[in-house]
């Protein structure tokens, strides 16, 4: 604890007497006989004394509380740090999902128009096989035909070379 060395430097509460003979100055106590002795002085000097015990009791449970309350704050801040490396890992770890689901946003866009292609192709290459099985439906090409299967079949080598280069995508692993 950062505040123990407070409490450990702490003198004990003294008693009484021994308290009493330290703050009495060293002189030659007065004789009894005096009148200045009598019993009501006497009672003066207990009172007081007991005023000066209960003040030194009053200050010993403040300093003692005093203690108590710094050492509560210095937990207090601890645990204020600990909070705040919390609150920093979740903000770092909040930005690291968004910036991953941007990405991943991104690459199914991609994706998608991708697709779109894929399937535009796909139609282009149908139509082409729909019209070479009509050529070869037909019992005798003539010279026009011959050329529309050429055309159809070049047509076909391209649609399946667009499918091919669209499917070799960089695609996320």
């Amino acid at each position: 604890m950062m505040l123990g060395w407070i409490v450990n430097k702490a003198k004990p509460v003294e008693d009484y007497e021994a308290y009493l003979r330290r703050t009495q100055p060293q002189t030659d106590p007065q004789p009894k006989s005096t009148p200045m002795n009598g019993p009501k002085q006497a009672r003066g000097h207990s009172v007081d004394n007991e005023h000066r015990v209960a003040a030194l009791a009053q200050v010993t449970q403040m300093h003692d509380d005093l203690v108590d309350a710094n050492a509560t704050i210095a937990q207090l801040r601890i645990d204020l740090g600990r909070e705040q490396d919390r609150v920093t890992l979740m903000v770092e770890e909040r930005d690291r999902y968004r910036h991953e689901s941007i990405k991943l946003r991104k690459l199914l866009v991609e994706l998608a128009t991708q697709m779109a292609n894929i399937g535009i192709l796909t139609r282009k290459a149908e139509e082409c096989v729909i019209v070479i099985n009509e050529l070869d439906a037909s019992p005798t090409p003539d010279t026009a035909a011959i050329d529309r299967l050429q055309a159809s079949q070049d047509m076909e080598k391209i649609a399946l070379k667009n499918l091919g280069a669209a499917l070799d995508l960089k695609m996320p692993k």
